[in-house]
């Protein structure tokens, strides 16, 4: 323990800064990786990369087997995938990952079309998204006058009227249908809808978008624009988006992530208690062979594209035991993750992130990696990563809430409220200044309430087992217009989802901005008829805003187990509270939340998180 007081709490300010985060959720795949090891799981990595270069120099255009990345909870599959990424990436191929929703086909080529769209949005390491170099290669095919360089594509296209863009746009599918007639008659609605996709204009981006969510679009719109105004099907449309993917030389990965989850969902359902541990191997059954089969769909309608897929041993193998084909079909290349067994690597991996917490702060410790000293890494050596920075967690929230910078041990300091906090949170709780989250036009000020929101359920429920973690995530979103405020909460056991709970905010009152944010949160969510472990709860403050294609589709969402809340204005306060509360006592406020449970105190929210917390039997 450090007795210097000045020191001490020097000492605690950077251990704040430490990010032991352990759990990668796929949509921080595609950012840059933070804290690199390139020493975790070297040889996978190499054998990864050599797939990947071999494959983009390829002719082949059929799609080869799909390679399983296989290991335990914990061991980094999801973040392997991050280095699939950037490979993917430096070979000019496109890169997009994906969870399934269901075991329906349609719902998951649904979801797959979202992520894809999703991804392309997405800026690759060069700061350029995705989806301008999809648009480059399609313009390099034809002989159309077009800037030289993909730095330049953007401004050339929103640097001309509407009218004339869409004329330019029309020029180059009649180049294109001299090259691909037979394509090109099938998917040029989707060449104009990403085209649109890119422009500035507000109109275009909102018609383009809906086009994506195969939303039927307004007749004068789809004049407008030279869009079709019937919506094609999932498969056919991811079936387009895979194929331009390809041309030019292209290639693509998909990466599938999240199997585990589906497959016990669906085994049990509602009954099943969250905490609980993963089912034996037979006891998938059929889901396991709708899942093979849709995979087996999702390579067939797939052109020059890699397919890996991230699964636990178990559903692995279970997938394997109810496969109807050779495996060497389906499968190739198995990939499995063996825990770290190098205390060199051990303590590289907690290094790095302390030595960045504590230059940021000025800090200088008492020894290196302080204050986990050499056998703490020693004790590691055969864990999995996640085990290593759970670990590291526990102890640094033990300091902070016992403001005591103190050395690793295997036993618990004892949480200290400060009492600060509560005065502070009751004195909030008064505030009358509320009414602006009701109005739609504040609709992007939820996003940091509900984040926080998350942080202080995590908070409230860090007792839970060491194999159990409550994570929370948002989708990337278009980046081309504001995101929609929502979260997702997660129960995790061992890298399967057993529960979750998905907060949306709707507050538009205009028919088609209602419903084209319904539709995204229902196939984002992926809510279905029949699953009881997933929830969707829309936050919203008026009645929904009518017409046909909206009322059909809040049929939709309340078939599939959709709910509409409404926080009532003392709700809205401490949702406010809670915010600043975390923004104010970063370092104090976990203890105050694991004591005080505010989350639970909010009305519109009891059902819910009795229901997420598998309380409400």
């Amino acid at each position: 323990m450090l007795t210097d007081p000045q020191n001490n709490r020097l000492a605690l300010d950077a251990m704040c800064m430490i990010d032991f985060q352990s759990a990668t959720i796929p949509t921080e795949v595609m950012n840059k990786v933070r804290f690199e090891v390139p020493q975790i799981h070297a040889n996978v990595r190499n054998k990864l990369a050599k797939i990947i270069k071999e494959y983009s120099i390829s002719k082949v255009k059929a799609s080869p087997p799909i390679i399983p990345l296989i290991g335990q909870a914990g061991s980094g599959k999801t973040f392997l995938l991050s280095h699939l990424y950037a490979k993917t990436i430096e070979r000019n191929g496109f890169f997009i990952i994906s969870e399934l929703s269901s075991l329906i086909d349609e719902d998951n080529y649904l979801r797959l079309n979202e992520s894809v769209i999703n991804c392309l949005l997405n800026d690759d390491e060069n700061k350029l998204p995705q989806i301008l170099r999809l648009l480059f290669n399609i313009l390099s095919m034809t002989n159309f006058n077009h800037p030289p360089s993909l730095t330049m594509l953007y401004d050339w296209i929103n640097g001309s009227p509407i009218s004339k863009y869409i004329g330019a746009v029309t020029k180059v599918l009649t180049n294109l249908e001299s090259i691909f007639p037979n394509e090109i008659s099938k998917y040029k609605d989707i060449i104009r809808a990403l085209f649109l996709l890119v422009l500035d204009d507000i109109d275009s981006k909102y018609a383009a978008n809906n086009w994506f969510q195969s939303l039927q679009i307004d007749e004068d719109i789809s004049k407008q624009f030279h869009l079709g105004q019937n919506t094609m099907a999932p498969k056919d449309l991811y079936m387009g988006l895979n194929w331009l993917m390809s041309l030019n030389n292209g290639f693509s990965l998909v990466a599938i992530d999240q199997l585990d989850a589906l497959m016990v969902n669906y085994v049990r359902g509602d009954s099943l208690n969250p905490l609980e541990q993963l089912p034996e191997i037979g006891y998938f059954g059929k889901n396991a062979e709708k899942i093979n089969n849709f995979l087996l769909s999702l390579r067939t309608n797939s052109q020059k594209t890699l397919i890996v897929i991230a699964a636990l041993s178990d559903a692995w193998e279970s997938l394997n035991h109810y496969l109807k084909i050779p495996p060497e079909k389906l499968y190739d290349k198995i990939i499995t993750l063996e825990p770290i067994k190098d205390k060199d690597i051990v303590e590289r991996i907690v290094s790095v992130r302390i030595k960045t917490a504590y230059q940021e702060k000025g800090f200088v410790p008492p020894y290196e990696n302080y204050p986990f000293p050499p056998i703490f890494f020693s004790s590691m050596e055969g864990a999995f990563p996640r085990t290593i920075l759970r670990e590291c967690a526990r102890h640094i929230s033990n300091c902070i809430s016992s403001n005591k910078a103190i050395e690793w041990t295997s036993n618990d300091a004892i949480d200290i409220i400060d009492p600060q906090i509560s005065e502070r949170y009751d004195q909030l709780l008064l505030d009358e200044n509320i009414d602006k989250y009701k109005a739609e036009e504040n609709e992007s000020l939820w996003q940091d309430l509900l984040i926080y929101l998350a942080q202080c359920l995590k908070h409230e429920e860090s007792n839970l087992p060491q194999n159990v973690e409550i994570v929370f995530k948002r989708d990337p979103g278009s980046k081309l217009k504001n995101p929609i405020a929502h979260v997702i909460m997660q129960y995790l056991v061992n890298d399967v989802t057993r529960r979750t709970l998905s907060l949306w905010v709707i507050l538009h009152k205009d028919s088609r901005a209602f419903t084209s944010r319904l539709k995204k949160a229902v196939v984002s969510s992926g809510i279905s008829e029949g699953d009881k472990t997933k929830r969707l709860a829309i936050i919203r403050f008026t009645l929904p805003p009518k017409g046909k294609v909206t009322l059909e589709n809040i049929s939709d969402f309340m078939q599939k187990g959709g709910t509409t809340i409404c926080p009532t204005n003392k709700d809205l306060a401490a949702l406010k509270a809670i915010f600043t509360i975390g923004s104010e006592f970063p370092q104090t406020w976990p203890s105050w939340a694991k004591s005080t449970h505010p989350t639970n105190r909010l009305s519109f929210l009891i059902k819910q998180l009795a229901w997420f917390k598998g309380k409400d039997h």
